[in-house]
């Protein structure tokens, strides 16, 4: 990702936490139904914003599905309760660029002070065990297990969905 991507997400994530109220968490209530809007309640303001963001573009491109804009609103409900803060997140973007490989040793354990890195690093997968737990539909744990594009495998049904989620995932 571009540095500008980063600081726009950062001043954005940033700007959620001390303007709550800017949040248009009326339109996710409408979206999420109540185990599903436990989780997205769960998450820090910066993710629920990113979460708006992605699912709100993808509603404004024509998409209507349901558990697409769940996923969208979910996608990385796996790192809510982990910690991660946004200095976290920093040093994550500062470890990757460097490629020194200590953001990878970082994450692989989920104990103690390594818990944020190793919850950034799988919250597609962590998200997944939650939503699965929430009881969601296959589709939505699904579209949340494969947005990070590491080769998950969606049915030729979701393939498009995953790919329009990843977009605007990006975009966001």
């Amino acid at each position: 990702m571009s540095l500008c991507y980063r600081l726009r997400q950062g001043f954005g994530r940033l700007g959620a936490q001390l303007r709550p109220g800017k949040l248009e968490l009326h339109w996710a209530r409408e979206h999420l139904p109540e185990p599903y809007w436990r989780l997205f309640e769960a998450m820090p303001r910066g993710d629920q914003w990113h979460g708006l963001c992605v699912a709100q573009r993808l509603a404004a491109q024509g998409w209507q599905d349901a558990d697409l804009l769940a996923a969208a609103l979910l996608h990385d409900v796996g790192k809510a309760n982990s910690g991660l803060t946004l200095a976290h997140r920093t040093l994550i973007i500062l470890l990757r660029w460097l490629r020194v490989g200590w953001f990878e040793r970082l994450t692989t354990s989920d104990q103690g002070w390594h818990r944020p890195f190793y919850a950034h690093r799988h919250h597609a997968a962590l998200g997944a065990e939650l939503l699965a737990v929430a009881e969601a539909s296959p589709e939505i744990i699904a579209l949340v297990k494969a947005h990070e594009g590491h080769g998950e495998a969606v049915s030729p049904g979701l393939a498009a969905q995953l790919e329009a989620l990843i977009a605007a995932d990006d975009a966001c």
